[in-house]
């Protein structure tokens, strides 16, 4: 039997495995064309593999995804963050379809699918929308959140992804939930984290063009510049790119709001010029090996080149399957530390369908498909110190009929709508859509806006 020590040095030396002693610059490149779903694209991967290169001979440790789906860029996401929690500069480079919801910027793995049910009434056409985006898309707002938590040093983002929305002529939702002009919505300040320098290839709400060579316009420019300026600092670098770009595409900055993160990135290179070399790890899910094996007495080098595929696959393999134990062993190891603690632990929430027999008011915070998703979910706004419980929406003709399981904060007395009202105003700070609503059976729906 496992306990918790053994499992302890067990996750860590598997969380150590195959990986390098943590670097000065640390890198994640990604490269989208082949989508499954929408219209593909031609550039990206010759601009992700372009720029992978400069900043691995520039110094950097870089990981790369090339037509990475949303498992893939979610991994590659937590190893990037985990492997530059130490670093000087970290950059994130990606290149592919990205879009803006409701003002909200999403990056689209090739997967992605977001098909939504037309015939939903609008709410709960909303909560679908909002549940597809958070399953099968990379939001804007989870990547600063990993460099929030866990990068301490200078953060630069360059997103060459500023085409049209994907998804406008396929999906309904598209045309009145997206902007017309495409482009991603803009970011502002207080979004950023501390030391952050964010780049768009474009202006906010402007889409900009694949390219017609080998690279995007960006990208293009962007090379040059590496090029040309190899020891400049990152300000005088993009605004380089900018003026080099023969078009009226104009790439977009934006900094945090601490003076000293503007001096910094004047002052700081992109890439040194004394560096030495740094590596590459490309978690690109491995395809399946169908060359057909040579004659007997063929070509020595293509059987050396299968070989060589054979190897990386199975190295492929043997990393997914230690992320599997990983997991296995870090929920080993939480139900351990429950089942034994002494403490008392943060008040549970009612995780069950709460009877209403009275009208009465709850926040209404997050969604979700399963009831033991809710029951994690309302358990993290417990934690937060929020009374929380979950109910099923249809079982009440106040709400929307959707078949979804409702993580509420609450309730309240239906004459008590001032608490409710303070109250919502501490919750948007951890989910801004939240909002307040009747619970009952009089089939009337009332809310409260934020």
């Amino acid at each position: 039997m496992r306990t918790p020590h053994t499992i302890i040095l067990t996750l860590a030396t598997l969380l150590s495995a195959g990986l390098t002693n943590a670097a000065d610059r640390v890198a994640l490149v990604i490269g989208n064309n082949a989508y499954e779903n929408v219209a593909t694209l031609d550039n990206p991967l010759n601009d992700a593999r372009a720029v992978a290169g400069q900043l691995q001979a520039g110094g950097y440790e870089v990981i790369k995804v090339e037509d990475g789906g949303v498992n893939e860029m979610s991994f590659a996401l937590k190893k990037f963050a985990r492997a530059a929690a130490g670093a000087d500069v970290a950059v994130f480079f990606y290149a592919g379809h990205g879009f803006e919801v409701n003002q909200k910027n999403y990056l689209a793995p090739v997967d992605a699918n977001l098909e939504i049910d037309p015939n939903l009434s609008g709410e709960d056409q909303e909560l679908a929308l909002d549940f597809a985006l958070d399953r099968e898309t990379i939001p804007l707002e989870d990547i600063m959140r990993e460099l929030r938590d866990s990068v301490s040093g200078l953060k630069l983002v360059v997103l060459d992804c500023c085409r049209n929305n994907p998804f406008a002529k396929s999906r309904s939702w598209a045309r009145t939930r997206s902007g017309d002009s495409g482009g991603l919505a803009k970011v502002s300040e207080k979004e950023l984290p501390e030391g952050t320098m964010m780049v768009f290839s474009g202006e906010p709400g402007k889409a900009v063009p694949d390219g017609a060579g080998n690279h995007s316009p960006f990208t293009s420019a962007l090379l040059a510049e590496l090029d040309a300026k190899k020891n400049a600092g990152m300000m005088l670098l993009f605004t380089g790119v900018s003026q080099r770009i023969e078009s009226d595409q104009k790439p977009w900055l934006k900094f945090d709001g601490t003076g000293a993160s503007v001096a910094a990135f004047v002052d700081e290179p992109l890439i040194p010029g004394d560096a030495t070399p740094g590596s590459v790890v490309d978690t690109t899910p491995a395809k399946p090996d169908t060359t057909p094996a040579p004659e007997p007495g063929g070509n020595s080098n293509m059987q050396a080149e299968l070989e060589k595929l054979r190897a990386e696959m199975a190295q492929k393999e043997k990393d997914a399957e230690m992320a599997a134990e990983i997991a296995k062993l870090k929920q080993q190891l939480a139900d351990m530390q429950t089942s034994n603690t002494p403490t008392t632990p943060p008040p549970a929430p009612q995780n069950s369908s709460r009877n209403f027999n009275q009208s009465q008011w709850v926040i209404a915070c997050e969604a979700e498909d399963s009831r033991n998703s809710a029951q994690a979910a309302a358990s993290r706004w417990s934690a937060r110190g929020f009374p929380s419980g979950v109910l099923w929406i249809p079982d009440y003709s106040s709400l929307s009929g959707a078949k979804l399981w409702l993580v509420y904060v609450g309730p309240w007395d239906y004459n008590d709508r001032g608490s409710v009202q303070s109250t919502l105003n501490q919750v948007v700070s951890y989910y801004r859509d939240a909002y307040g609503i009747k619970i009952d059976q009089s089939g009337k729906r009332e809310t409260i806006a934020p």
